[in-house]
């Protein structure tokens, strides 16, 4: 029998499946607007969040340091594409506005072209369905904080029209939805970010020791900016939530049942938006998410 946790896997797959199509429509579009090698995440966010500064928005990237966010808006402001009144709080400029519309608008170029190979009728039935789930997510009452999910619908409008577009668009704020969703589960235990993460990365037996966490996030995620999770284990050990043996941590059954609990309500209020579909537009929903990642694989 079909369940949730088997579907939202294929949707997400949605986000990857587009981009060998425009993949070199962006690094030109990158090039021309004079983006390449500068962090492009942070001028959107810059757009997203107005004023924005490095403080406010590891309020809602809670796993994140703050000097890295510090730097990339400096590196912004030094080209133009921000403005600052105090070195520290910044503002999207007219320049940065430009690309953005420039790098998006050939990325949805990109992307209306990737459609020939797809059924229109699945496109519109897809998007139809996402849509819809999108918009439970703005009458659920259940996530009292959408931080992230009201950072990530503020999509970039240029002259381009794109119903792949759109869909990935839905797939990403369903993914937002669900980080908000998570960090609801956890912050009320008043833990910080980096140690709620480190508790993580062991419950899911991926690394056990300060410099192999640390490793591990830098991997998968190299602007994380912490390189030493030391005084996050301490503070993960000091609740009780872990123990160690030498430089080898392991989790106390409470901290198991803990990081537990906050993945089973996290999926309890993730889920919880899908019941506006029926179990016929459930099946739809799976089909056509595997059927357009299968037409649009590159050979």
């Amino acid at each position: 029998m079909l369940t949730l946790t088997d579907v939202w896997p294929h949707i997400e797959a949605l986000n990857a499946a587009p981009a060998p199509y425009y993949m070199d429509a962006f690094r030109q579009a990158m090039e021309s607007t004079h983006l390449a090698g500068v962090r492009l995440g942070l001028l959107l966010h810059a757009y997203q969040m107005q004023p924005i500064s490095a403080v406010r928005l590891c309020e809602h990237l809670p796993y994140y340091a703050p000097q890295p966010f510090a730097d990339g808006f400096a590196q912004l402001a030094t080209h133009g594409f921000l403005s600052s009144p105090d070195g520290e709080t910044y503002h999207l400029t007219k320049q940065g506005h430009q690309a953005l519309i420039t790098i998006f608008d050939a990325v949805k170029g990109a992307l209306h072209e990737a459609e020939v190979k797809l059924d229109p009728a699945d496109l519109e039935t897809l998007a139809g369905l996402l849509k819809r789930l999108d918009h439970a997510i703005l009458t659920t009452q259940t996530v009292t904080d959408l931080a992230l999910y009201g950072m990530q619908r503020q999509v970039v409008n240029g002259q381009v029209d794109s119903v792949l577009s759109d869909i990935t668009d839905y797939v990403a704020n369903l993914a937002a939805f669900r980080c908000d969703a998570h960090r609801q589960t956890w912050q009320r235990y008043g833990v910080t970010g980096p140690a709620w993460e480190a508790l993580t990365v062991i419950w899911r037996g991926e690394a056990n020791t300060a410099a192999t966490i640390a490793e591990h996030r830098l991997n998968a995620r190299p602007t994380r900016g912490y390189h030493d999770y030391t005084s996050y284990l301490a503070e993960l050990a000091g609740r009780g939530w872990v123990t160690s043996s030498g430089e080898t941590y392991q989790l106390t059954a409470n901290g198991a049942a803990i990081r537990q609990a906050s993945e089973d309500e996290t999926d309890a209020l993730f889920y919880g938006v899908w019941t506006v579909l029926n179990a016929t537009e459930f099946q739809q929903l799976d089909t056509i998410s595997q059927r357009v990642c299968q037409q649009l694989e590159v050979d």
